[in-house]
């Protein structure tokens, strides 16, 4: 954890002084600092950057946060809220009568990480501060800002209590905030799936005045099917903001599932719509897919229509046309009523018509995607068999498991899953090992389990212990299942529990975390107590994020009040050259060029150790490793198996107060203090994920034409800026 300590000395400073005292942000190096501000605000920063590498909140000198300066104040407010500690409370709740917005949005977006457990103190410190704050949304919100409107409606959201959701529906109304308030309206649905009428009558109401709120659609997307007047209103509010296109179409889309199936013609025409935008296209195919028997009948009409480009069209046409089409194929959902016929002819594609790598690899995604829909639950389907013209290759073998997981895996359908699970492919490997959970009926596997514990790469690691914790019927190594079996029939055999101890022994690099976290919870799950000492050493652990999981799972042991104390503050390096400007990042893939920019004003470590990867060709060679069409692209897992980074201590995590929005790159993590080389690129607007993961700049829309399995030939990297502007 030193180097990240010493990165963040040297950044946290750095950054801070750019990010907030934007006149200031032009120097490279700590050192040279004192040639540019007061010595006292050199010497004030200094101390706040030691103690955010500290990493306690104890570290965090109270003159810095009471500092004649407001750029230390932030850095301090800051390094407090980014700690996440509840020692920090107290010292948050204080800094929220600060006289500067940013150190005030600094404190309620550490108030939000706090909500957890205090929920009502969270909504009252808020709500009472909201009486004298000046909140209105700054129009349009410049990218990569932090904002008093989002950090104060985020706090709400996270807390999620009903006197929360009544102050953000009162935040709705013009002159206050409404767009942060449906922000974070949308997060809160997004995880109850409900709202209170009062609400969803605000949302609607916001929506269509003039001018209009678009944000305010953005929770429907996730709430369950409203009522008839509901829907009826949502499909009209809806139908015009789709018509007004931009970033108010993309979120109309996904509210649109609510509105049933008088909004299924709205959608499919975006589908269609040559015209549209990549994602607005994906989007609305997996609204369509939403939406029922008619979203479905919709769907197959629509792949019959852009079946015809995928078969015709040159290979430029093609590629740009593959993200809907792919994400309609995605949407269907068996059995079908109407369309074989178009499905059977993109099983006809032939890959041999182009000498293009990412060409082919698209048809045969696109051949398997239509033998997936066609073969409901036949694993043995002709066509699912041979979508892939490669035996053993990737995309066939991972339709074939997409088959095999709608139906129960017995007999000769167990045999064809146990095979993937011996792939030499580490993706289909763990795709096949994630059914273990997913499906209690199967029979034994504990060797398998066994022999998976032992992996080397992570990612088969993590699914062999969420198996196990799942089905703590597998670590007994009894055959099928028996509901009248008692409880210690599930003991698990000696071979699983040595299994567990190697896996948990085993030396690891520092930001392989999750399999640590997964294997503590699986020997926590399966009581044993042989297991509960290295544990205990994982508690005393001083990455934050390890000592949390092992204190959950000594809990679950049986130890209810267990904690897992912060070690010794450890010495502190001197600071390094930290990045001030943003830096131009393109992947040379062998589909295209994918530029974005790096912009450290709000993760100055993440982008610091995106940019090393970078320059030290980390990424060359790579594949990208996840899309999802209309959503997100994942990319620098470097084995393949989701799990994998860069071998370097984690980034600690440096959420901020400002939205995510369309073509916004952030690090991707699984847990506070986990990220290390794996990023994403939004490719739409989603509140949902607003303020939950370091935001390290922005994108060129060419990433919504991305798919799995391109090839990273290489990285150029240049200074300056070179993403899209935010809408």
């Amino acid at each position: 954890m030193i180097a990240g300590r010493v990165a963040s000395l040297s950044l946290v400073l750095a950054s801070l002084v750019a990010g907030c005292g934007r006149d200031e942000a032009k120097t490279e190096r700590v050192a040279e600092r004192p040639a540019t501000l007061p010595s006292d605000v050199t010497r004030a920063l200094r101390d706040v950057a030691r103690a955010a590498a500290a990493r306690r909140v104890q570290a965090i000198p109270e003159t810095a946060l009471a500092h004649h300066d407001p750029r230390v104040r932030r850095a301090a407010t800051r390094a407090l809220s980014l700690l996440a500690d509840p020692a920090a409370t107290t010292l948050l709740e204080r800094r929220l009568h600060d006289e500067d917005p940013e150190v005030v949005a600094w404190a309620l977006h550490g108030l939000g990480l706090l909500s957890p457990g205090r929920e009502s103190e969270t909504v009252l410190a808020v709500a009472s501060r909201l009486g004298s704050l000046s909140i209105a949304e700054a129009e349009p919100l410049p990218r990569l800002e932090p904002s008093l409107a989002d950090a104060a409606a985020f706090a709400l959201g996270r807390a999620g209590t009903a006197a929360a959701e009544e102050t953000l529906r009162a935040l709705l109304a013009p002159g206050s905030a409404p767009r942060a308030a449906a922000r974070a309206l949308a997060r809160l649905s997004s995880r109850s799936r409900r709202l209170d009428d009062r609400t969803t009558v605000a949302l609607l109401e916001a929506a269509a005045r003039n001018p209009p709120v678009d944000e305010a659609l953005a929770p429907f997307a996730y709430l369950e099917a409203p009522s008839a007047t509901v829907a009826t209103r949502l499909l009209d509010v809806a139908r015009a903001a789709v018509g007004r296109g931009g970033p108010a179409r993309t979120i109309a889309l996904r509210a649109l599932a609510g509105a049933g199936a008088p909004a299924v013609p709205v959608v499919a025409a975006v589908l269609t719509d040559e015209k549209a935008s990549t994602p607005d296209r994906a989007v609305a195919a997996k609204t369509l897919g939403k939406l029922g028997d008619p979203g479905q009948d919709a769907l197959a009409t629509a792949i019959g229509t852009l079946a015809v480009g995928a078969k015709t069209g040159d290979e430029r046409t093609f590629l740009a046309a593959f993200a809907p089409l792919a994400a309609a194929l995605g949407a269907m959902t068996p059995p079908l009523r109407v369309g074989q016929d178009a499905l059977v002819a993109l099983t006809e594609l032939d890959p041999a018509r182009s000498k293009n790598p990412a060409v082919q690899r698209r048809i045969v995604a696109l051949r398997c995607g239509a033998a997936v829909a066609l073969a409901g639950t036949a694993s043995r389907s002709s066509r699912l068999v041979s979508c892939d013209p490669d035996p053993k290759g990737r995309a066939g073998a991972l339709a074939a498991l997409e088959v095999l997981d709608r139906g129960d895996l017995t007999r000769a359908r167990f045999e064809t899953w146990t095979a993937f699970t011996e792939s030499a492919d580490v993706a289909v490997r763990r795709r096949a090992l994630s059914l273990v959970a997913r499906h209690p009926e199967m029979p034994s596997v504990t060797p398998l389990l066994e022999r998976a514990l032992s992996a080397k790469e992570p990612g088969i690691v993590v699914e062999a212990a969420r198996a196990l914790a799942a089905v703590p019927r597998q670590a007994s190594g009894k055959g099928p299942p028996d509901a009248d079996a008692p409880p210690q029939a599930n003991e698990p055999v000696p071979s699983i529990v040595e299994a567990l101890g190697k896996a948990l022994d085993a030396e690891r690099p520092p930001d392989q975390i999750e399999p640590r976290l997964a294997l503590a919870r699986a020997a926590a799950t399966l009581s044993v107590l042989s297991l509960k000492p290295r544990v205990e050493a994982l508690c005393r652990d001083e990455r934050d994020a390890i000592r949390r999981g092992a204190e959950a799972a000594l809990r679950a042991f049986g130890t209810p009040t267990a904690t897992c104390p912060p070690p010794p503050t450890p010495k502190l390096a001197e600071p390094v050259t930290a990045p001030s400007e943003p830096v131009s990042v393109t992947f040379v893939t062998d589909a295209g060029r994918l530029g974005l920019t790096l912009d450290p004003k709000l993760a100055p470590l993440a982008v610091l150790r995106l940019a090393e990867l970078s320059r030290a060709g980390f990424f060359d060679h790579q594949t990208i490793g996840r899309t999802v069409p209309g959503f997100v692209v994942q990319l620098g897992d470097p084995v393949g198996d989701g799990y994998s980074g860069s071998g370097r201590p984690p980034v600690p995590t440096e959420t901020a107060p400002a939205r995510a929005g369309a073509f916004t790159v952030g690090l991707a993590l699984s847990g506070r203090d986990t990220g290390s080389s794996q990023f994403f690129v939004t490719l739409s607007d989603d509140p949902s994920i607003d303020q939950d993961y370091p935001l390290v700049g922005y994108a060129d829309p060419d990433w919504s034409n991305a798919a799995e399995g391109d090839v990273i030939e290489k990285v150029e990297i240049g200074a300056g800026g070179s993403g899209t502007q935010r809408p």
